[in-house]
């Protein structure tokens, strides 16, 4: 902005006769109350001195600043050092003065002598009078006078017009306030307008500061009072500014941002070379309108010496910011929406990895969300860095190959790098991996013949083809998860000491390595949701610890009897197995059994004869499938609590020897359409909670329905 000095400094006239030694009558007497009548009166008096500090360098200070001087010869005047030494004068006949210090009569003699070449005036009027128009005839004359130096401001013209027709300039009888919306000058205000009243206080201290009184609800200026506001929050401007006087500063129009750039690229707009136009338009786009961003952009540009340097510079300058560039950034980083800032949160980053030599010592990095990190400067100078976390840098391509030197790295997270392809070998150290949403489509050996890697997270890398084929020395326990790498074809070879393992819609996994039964310590599978996987392998020695197996949603046409192998299962989910046509004889072989989930499976339509007791088992879900009965073997279930058919349309019978399900709660034959009679209850079922024969045929119960004391729900049929 532009603006106008309009400085006018004088000595109050009480400090002036204090410090002169000036009596009460006079000027004083005959000064109104302020803002009354007087289109301008400033005093001076420094708010920062102490009671006992002298007030001669401040005073001093104040009136060398100042654009006008009015000497004034009081009737005591040539009594005070003061006076004589800084000429604050009050216009009486200089023939008057009687030099009354004999040390200084020299001196004093020489200032009085110029003044006879000073232009004056004699008081023939009243003091009020008088004052009245010395101050007309400065304020005309700054007016005229005042600077208004527009070179080097680009696009300033159209900013000064528009303040200038809100100010109202000609108008002498109205007060009037423009509001200008751009930066603020107290401090702490962020912190302050998160305290309670915070604005509140943050408003009357902006108008107290600037007018030295404290801001009411409505201040009461001169006619003809010009006031002007700057505020970073528009609606802090409303309560004071009318909506019509805020101006909203902008950023630079392009030809004028164009303009400001190569005024100073080139330090001479007007003989700018063509040839470095689109060079020009390129910074000029980079810096987004912002004028100080211009101005150290254009300085940056200017040591270049070839159109060549130029090219290089902004390449540069896109990855790795310059620090410049960052600092005029910052300035309104704090003022950003959440979204907003989650863009700017690489701006220090980049800032000091551009500065190799400041990271000698450095052990943790966290750039995560620099969303326009591209690539990684040299590091390989901070053999010291333990830690460096990438997550969600998007922009991300390449994981530099003195990676594998970081001798002291331990934790890398890749998390969301989706366009980060390939990794590098990794450093001997590495024990923490994360991996997880990246775009990476294959491991480097190294990953996997890595003995310190306790943590691998290689879920949803929707391009992760398939795994190195080198013996796993991954020392990963607990959960090795691969779920959702949806191209993932085939593997070999899997870390040894997991316990969980999940490979949730790996759509294009057509089989398992037969040697995953070496996984001693498993005790979850899932591969639910794995449509192209046919076949569960037959399993060659027993897998001691596996407790959870799912299936559901696999093209498993059959499970192979050696299920048996799987000793501890407690839980068997074959939900939506669309191609399973029949379930093994051995199934009675799991002895610890609790779920066996078995819904949807359109395709099967005989549930087994069990051979042997199942003592475990809680739950049997075969609804959706297409079983026509339950062989009487059912006793076999003693601790079943949920039996349920529900949809199966071919289901017409239900044996006699239910009645022996002791611990039964739930029983679903909902929709069984073809299902027209409920046995009779033959012994009593005391824990059957929730009968359900909606949708079923039959149309009546057995009086032995009493056989059931603790049924609570009972879905009426039909």
């Amino acid at each position: 902005m532009c603006c106008r000095s309009l400085t006018f400094s004088s000595l109050s006239s009480a400090a002036a006769a204090a410090a002169a030694g000036d009596d009460d009558d006079g000027i004083e007497a005959n000064i109104p109350p302020r803002r009354e009548k007087y289109d301008v009166f400033i005093s001076f008096r420094d708010y920062r001195l102490q009671k006992g500090e002298e007030i001669g360098p401040a005073l001093q200070e104040a009136i060398e600043k100042s654009t006008h001087s009015v000497i004034i010869f009081s009737q005591n005047y040539a009594s005070s050092t003061w006076c004589l030494d800084e000429l604050v004068l009050y216009p009486y006949s200089t023939t008057s003065i009687h030099l009354m210090y004999e040390n200084n009569k020299g001196v004093m003699r020489v200032r009085l002598l110029n003044l006879k070449n000073v232009s004056r005036t004699i008081l023939i009027r009243t003091e009020a009078d008088l004052i009245k128009n010395v101050v007309t005839h400065i304020w005309t004359n700054l007016n005229c006078e005042s600077s208004c130096d527009l070179e080097g401001l680009v696009g300033i013209e159209n900013g000064i017009q528009q303040i200038e027709s809100r100010l109202g300039i000609d108008s002498k009888d109205t007060c009037i306030t423009v509001g200008i919306w751009a930066s603020c000058f107290l401090k702490n205000v962020r912190e302050k307008s998160e305290q309670q009243d915070g604005l509140d206080y943050l408003q009357k201290k902006l108008l107290s500061d600037i007018f030295k009184e404290e801001a009411g609800d409505c201040l009461r200026y001169g006619p003809g009072s010009k006031i002007i506001i700057t505020s970073r929050d528009r609606g802090t401007l409303r309560h004071t500014v009318e909506e019509d006087n805020i101006y909203e500063v902008e950023v630079l129009k392009p030809d004028d941002a164009f303009q400001l750039f190569c005024l100073h690229a080139f330090k001479n707009n007007t003989t700018r070379r063509t040839d470095y136009e689109e060079l020009a338009k390129k910074a000029v786009d980079y810096a987004q309108g912002v004028p100080l961003a211009l101005t150290v952009l254009g300085s940056l540009f200017f040591n270049c010496k070839s159109k060549e340097e130029w090219e290089d510079e902004f390449n540069k300058l896109k990855r790795f910011p310059s620090e410049d560039i960052q600092k005029v950034l910052r300035i309104s980083y704090d003022r950003l929406g959440k979204n907003e800032k989650e863009i700017f949160l690489d701006i220090d980053v980049c800032r000091v990895l551009n500065n190799n030599k400041s990271l000698v010592n450095l052990q943790v990095i966290d750039l995560h969300y620099s969303t326009n990190l591209t690539e990684i400067p040299n590091l390989s100078g901070s053999l010291k860095i333990v830690s460096i976390d990438l997550s969600d840098c998007g922009s991300l391509v390449e994981i530099p190959g003195y990676f594998q030197d970081l001798d002291k790295l331990t934790h890398l997270r890749l998390f969301g790098c989706t366009n980060l392809k390939y990794l590098p070998e990794m450093p001997g150290k590495i024990e923490y991996l994360d991996l997880y949403y990246s775009g990476i489509k294959e491991l480097p050996q190294s990953v996997w013949s890595h003995e310190k890697i306790s943590y691998l997270n290689i879920s949803c890398c929707d391009n992760l083809e398939k795994l190195p084929s080198n013996r796993c020395k991954l020392k990963v326990s607990g959960s090795f998860n691969l779920d959702w790498c949806t191209s993932l074809g085939e593997f070999s070879e899997l870390p040894r000491d997991i316990s969980k393992l999940s490979l949730v819609n790996c759509q294009r996994l057509v089989s398992l390595p037969t040697n995953i039964c070496k996984l001693k310590y498993l005790e979850e599978l899932n591969l639910s949701t794995c449509f192209k996987l046919e076949s569960f392998p037959k399993i060659l020695e027993p897998m001691e610890h596996l407790k959870s197996l799912n299936l559901s949603g696999t093209a498993i046409q059959e499970l192979h009897s050696l299920i048996e192998f799987l000793p501890a299962l407690k839980r068997l989910e074959l939900q939506g197995c669309e191609k399973l046509s029949s379930i093994p004889k051995s199934i009675c072989k799991l002895k610890y059994l609790e779920v066996l989930n078995l819904s949807w499976c359109s395709k099967l339509e005989n549930f087994p004869e069990i051979l042997e007791p199942m003592e475990d088992l809680k739950s049997l879900n075969l609804s959706g499938t297409a079983v026509k009965e339950l062989h009487s073997s059912i006793e076999f279930f003693p601790a079943l609590r949920r039996l349920e058919l529900q949809g199966c349309e071919r289901f017409s019978s239900i044996p006699k020897s239910i009645c022996k399900l002791k611990y039964l709660e739930v029983l679903d034959f909902s929709s069984c359409s073809e299902l027209e009679n409920f046995p009779k209850i033959l012994e009593p079922m005391e824990h059957l909670k929730f009968l359900n024969l909606s949708g079923t045929a039959v149309k009546e119960l057995h009086s032995s329905i009493e056989f059931l004391p603790a049924l609570q729900i009972i879905q009426p049929q039909g």
